[in-house]
């Protein structure tokens, strides 16, 4: 069975696929805020797809351009949201150890 796109729903009528979750040490390509939300840009023709990790603010602010460049969104733990769902709350999990 061939792959699917992250976000769309894989043959069978399956659930859509998920994104990796984030990690307890990563942090948000924007500022210094945990992240709560990933955005991939889809894959082009000269590059690999993109993954931009957004705190909430900035999500917000970014969403809309996002979008309309048909970029899919997930929550922290992997899983498909659209675009326009309320900015989940629940950041990237806390390290173990610092």
């Amino acid at each position: 069975m061939p792959p699917t796109e992250p976000g769309a729903t894989a043959a069978g009528g399956w659930a859509p696929r998920l994104w990796n979750p984030v990690g307890p040490t990563e942090s948000s390509c924007c500022c210094s805020a945990p992240p709560a939300v990933q955005a991939v840009l889809r894959p082009a023709a000269d590059r690999a797809p993109v993954e931009l990790l957004f705190c909430c603010h900035h999500f917000r602010a970014s969403r809309a351009a996002l979008a309309a460049r048909d970029a899919v969104f997930f929550d922290v733990q992997g899983a498909s949201i659209r675009p326009d769902a309320e900015v989940p709350v629940a950041p990237a999990p806390e390290p173990l150890y610092p």
